[in-house]
């Protein structure tokens, strides 16, 4: 590994971008269809713990490459977690069984359309600001370690049941 580089193209930005998307969405899908369905719900303090590493990693990762593979591989066990922790906002409407076919349905398809929108505003914003220098420095490394920090807060309150930062706790609840 080295530090973050720019894709070449724009194309190859929006394919690996497709990729992992798809990866996450068919891994999540996955496993928020098993949870919702009843046929195994790991302990929440697991998925919302195993939730914050992933988002820590994937930081650690946009400033150091340290994770092995490609990418979408990675991105789809992240997915696989995602989708345990998407499971509770279903659980919590109280429905069982097929009752859960169309809300769960629809609240996927309402994930995919709010993840499909923000790459839609933000990834044309990061392909014409990619170049600049300033990019790696503020987008790339700035992001990455404003992400792991509120990360490591996350990970700590959530495998410890405790609250370090009352408003990054409300901000990611």
């Amino acid at each position: 590994g080295g530090a973050w580089q720019a894709q070449p193209t724009a194309r190859a930005v929006w394919q690996e971008t497709l990729k992992l998307v798809t990866a996450f969405t068919l891994s999540h899908s996955l496993t928020l269809t098993v949870a919702v369905m009843g046929w195994w719900n790991p302990p929440d303090r697991w998925v919302e713990s195993l939730i914050a590493l992933s988002v820590l990693l994937t930081a650690a990762d946009n400033l150091r490459p340290l994770l092995p593979g490609p990418r979408w591989v990675l991105v789809a066990v992240f997915g696989l977690v995602h989708g345990f922790g998407f499971a509770g906002a279903l659980h919590e409407s109280g429905l069982l069984g097929e009752q859960l076919l169309w809300p769960l349905l629809g609240f996927n398809l309402g994930v995919e359309l709010g993840q499909l929108m923000l790459i839609g505003i933000t990834l044309p914003l990061a392909l014409w600001w990619r170049h600049h220098p300033a990019y790696a420095w503020v987008a790339v490394r700035g992001g990455s370690v404003a992400v792991a920090a509120a990360a490591c807060v996350w990970l700590v309150e959530r495998s410890t049941d405790t609250t370090l930062v009352a408003w990054v706790s409300r901000w990611s609840a």
